[in-house]
């Protein structure tokens, strides 16, 4: 019940993000502290979890290739297929919080946290790439409200389909790989891009200690 509750929650960040970026053209800041969010996850909670961290390099090394891939092909790919991928990256970070739970709470409420967190620069880029390729408001606000609802399916597929242990921890480790590509790859180099470097970097540290903070009392 609790990681359904917490998938709603990210609902609510994945839509409040996207009218963010609706409204307001700043978002470095936000993107800062959402990067110091998935970095506290990966390294003062998923890492410690993972049996075989080599995995982890290995599934990291997979998405960063995909991820040129993609780059490479968005212009000429721009739709449906996008809105497919989108919703289906929100999927597994709903799956990435069910997991957690059937993993510990204290895991998957962590997970849930990083998610949410994510979740609202989801919404942020979504709307930005949506605007960027020149598609309406409303076609941008439909595949912001599918995008934000992917989550809750995720969370309840655990409850629906048996997942073996073995799936479980290799989960973990792609989903550590995955927040990992998230920070590297997606937001890093856009915070670099901006003049305000030392700034970005006090919101990053500010985001990793809240999750250190977090990840002590819980």
């Amino acid at each position: 019940m609790i990681a359904i509750l917490l998938s709603a929650v990210a609902f609510i960040s994945t839509l409040a993000g996207g009218i963010f970026c609706l409204y307001k053209k700043e978002r470095q800041l936000l993107m800062a502290i959402v990067c110091g969010i998935l970095l506290g996850t990966v390294i003062f909670e998923l890492l410690p979890e993972v049996h075989y961290r080599s995995h982890v390099l290995m599934y990291f090394m997979i998405l960063v290739v995909f991820g040129f891939y993609k780059k490479r092909f968005d212009p000429h790919h721009i739709g449906i297929g996008s809105a497919i991928l989108l919703c289906v990256h929100s999927f597994f970070d709903g799956l990435g919080i069910g997991v957690g739970f059937l993993v510990n709470p204290t895991i998957g409420i962590l997970v849930a946290i990083a998610v949410i967190a994510h979740d609202t620069g989801d919404g942020v880029n979504t709307v930005s790439i949506m605007i960027n390729y020149g598609n309406t408001i409303k076609t941008t606000i439909i595949l912001l409200i599918i995008d934000a609802t992917a989550p809750i399916v995720g969370v309840l597929s655990t409850y629906i389909i048996h997942f073996p242990v073995g799936f479980i921890t290799e989960y973990l480790s792609f989903f550590c790989a995955f927040l990992c590509y998230i920070v590297v790859i997606e937001i890093l180099p856009q915070l670099l891009s901006n003049r305000r470097i030392l700034q970005s970097a006090l919101f990053i540290a500010i985001g990793m200690l809240f999750i250190f903070l977090i990840s002590i009392v819980v």
